[in-house]
């Protein structure tokens, strides 16, 4: 979050393993930059997310509101999250609902994507539509697992 304006999202990580030095198995991440209204909602997941009654989360609530910043661009954006709690099919949730008012394009990028049946469906029945529907995940796993799974997912 920069100037409560701001966000980056994504994964920004920072090892050995992402380093141009590490050779040709280096790991890439990708960020997208945010601004406009969604960052209202990225800043108040970011404080809803800081430990309980900590000082930190009362600095954060008194000194960061992103309301000035309620801007409509050109462009939609939501901001989803998802936890192994209340929100495990949040994201999957969207997709749908995206993939089912699509008129043009969608496109997906996400590094580990494991569409379940439903998914899958909807995916296909929007380029039957005549959607154009992109899928942007990683060329080389990084995981063995992850590897398994896009084998029987795509």
């Amino acid at each position: 979050m920069i100037d409560d304006r701001i966000a980056f999202v994504g994964g920004i990580n920072y090892s050995a393993e992402h380093m141009s030095d590490y050779g040709p198995q280096a790991k890439q991440d990708y960020a997208v930059r945010v601004e406009g209204p969604v960052v209202a909602d990225i800043l108040q997941f970011e404080v809803e997310n800081l430990p309980g009654q900590s000082p930190a989360r009362r600095w954060w609530k008194r000194h960061h509101q992103a309301e000035e910043n309620r801007h409509p661009g050109e462009a939609q954006a939501l901001f989803v999250w998802r936890d192994n709690e209340e929100h495990r099919d949040d994201i999957e949730r969207h997709y749908l609902k995206m993939l089912t008012q699509a008129k043009r394009e969608v496109i997906i990028a996400n590094a580990y994507f494991f569409p379940g049946y439903r998914l899958l469906h909807a995916m296909r029945k929007a380029a039957r539509r005549g959607v154009s529907v992109k899928l942007i995940v990683q060329g080389e796993p990084d995981m063995p697992i992850v590897k398994v799974g896009a084998r029987f997912a795509l």
